[in-house]
C-alpha cells in the first residue's frame, strides 16, 4: 500500500505537472516521452525517471486498451524510450543471481 501512497503523493503529480500532460494522448510520441525522460534525469535519480516512466507507459496501455487510443504502439514503452543506464539496480541483481 505505500508504493501507492508513493504513487499518489510523487509520481502521478509529478507526471501531470510536466509539460507531458497538455499533450492530447493521441499526440504523445516517442520523442516526447524522451524529452519527458531527460527533463526528469535534471532532477531525480534514474531509479524515479524509470518508475515515472513505467507508470507513463502503464498510463498509455491503459488508454489503449480501454479506451481505444488508437497509438500503433505504446510510446512510453522500455523499447520505445530507453530507460536510464543503472537505474533497475534491484533487477540487475536479480540477473546476476540467475548466472
Amino acid at each position: 500500500m505505500q508504493a501507492r501512497d508513493n504513487d499518489r503523493k510523487g509520481h502521478i503529480p509529478a507526471i501531470l505537472q510536466d509539460d507531458i500532460a497538455q499533450l492530447a494522448l493521441v499526440d504523445l510520441t516517442p520523442t516526447a516521452v524522451r524529452g519527458f525522460r531527460d527533463r526528469l534525469a535534471e532532477k531525480y535519480s534514474g531509479a524515479t525517471v524509470v518508475k515515472r516512466l513505467n507508470l507513463l507507459a502503464a498510463i498509455c496501455q491503459h488508454a489503449i486498451a480501454e479506451w481505444d487510443v488508437p497509438f500503433a504502439k505504446n510510446p512510453a514503452v522500455a523499447k520505445a524510450v530507453k530507460r536510464p543506464a543503472g537505474a533497475d539496480k534491484k533487477r540487475n541483481r536479480r540477473l546476476v543471481g540467475d548466472e
